[in-house]
C-alpha cells in the first residue's frame, strides 16, 4: 500500500496535479503511520519528509515553482 501511495505521489508531481499531490502526501503519511509531515522548501527543491518510528525519512522532492500552490 505504501509503495502504491508513493507512486501516486510521484505521478502527481510529474503531472503538476497539486490536489493529487497533497492528497497522496497525506494518504502516504497515514499509511506509513507517520507522526509528523515536514515540507521543507529550499532554493532548488522542496523536500517532503515523514517522521516514522522517531526517524525523519525523505519521501520525495518536488520543484519549488509549484510550492506556493501546495501550501
Amino acid at each position: 500500500m505504501a509503495g502504491e501511495r508513493l507512486k501516486e505521489l510521484q505521478d502527481a508531481i510529474i503531472a503538476g496535479n497539486i490536489p493529487q499531490l497533497v492528497l497522496a502526501s497525506l494518504s502516504h503519511a497515514i499509511d506509513s503511520r507517520s507522526s509528523d509531515v515536514h515540507i521543507e522548501p529550499e532554493k532548488n527543491k522542496v523536500r517532503i519528509r515523514f517522521r516514522i518510528d522517531g526517524v525523519l525519512r525523505r519521501i520525495v522532492e518536488y520543484p519549488p515553482n509549484i510550492h506556493p500552490a501546495v501550501v
